[in-house]
C-alpha cells in the first residue's frame, strides 16, 4: 500500500504512513493543534498512520492523552477514519469510554453519525 514519490526527479519509490520515522514525527505534532490541523488538511491520509509495533493510530494516542483539540482536528480529516484496533484490541472509542472522557466520546460519536468515521471497529469500509 502507500503512495508513490519521485526522488530527485528520477526515481519512483513507494512509501507508506507505517514507515518510520513518520509515526513518531506525527505523534509529536499532536502537541500543536495549529500544526496538526494544517497537516490533516494538507495530508488527510495521515490519520491512517499507525505505530508499526503497537498498531496505535494517531487518533488513539490523542484519545489516550485526553486531548480533545487533537481528537477534533484528526476527526476533521477528509479521509474516512476507521476505529482500528491496536495489538491489545483497543480502539480509540474503547479507550475514551474506559477513561470516561465524555467530550471525546461525544466527538467520536458525532463523527460516526456524520459518516466521517466507520462505525465498525477495525473497518475502513464505507
Amino acid at each position: 500500500g502507500g503512495d508513490r514519490v519521485v526522488v530527485y526527479g528520477k526515481t519512483v519509490h513507494n512509501y507508506d504512513f507505517r514507515d518510520r520515522p513518520a509515526y513518531p514525527v506525527c505523534v509529536s505534532i499532536l502537541r500543536d493543534p495549529t500544526a496538526l490541523r494544517v497537516l490533516v488538511e494538507e495530508h488527510p491520509t495521515v490519520v491512517h498512520l499507525r505505530d508499526p509495533e503497537t498498531g496505535k493510530t494517531l487518533l488513539q494516542v490523542a484519545v489516550e492523552k485526553q486531548d480533545e483539540r487533537a481528537v477534533e482536528a484528526l476527526l476533521q480529516s477528509r479521509a474516512r477514519i476507521g476505529l482500528l484496533r491496536d495489538k491489545w484490541g483497543n480502539t480509540p472509542m474503547s479507550v475514551a469510554v474506559k477513561a470516561k472522557s465524555k467530550g471525546i466520546v461525544q466527538l467520536i460519536l458525532q463523527a460516526v453519525l456524520d459518516k466521517r468515521v466507520s462505525n465498525s471497529p477495525g473497518s475502513m469500509a464505507a
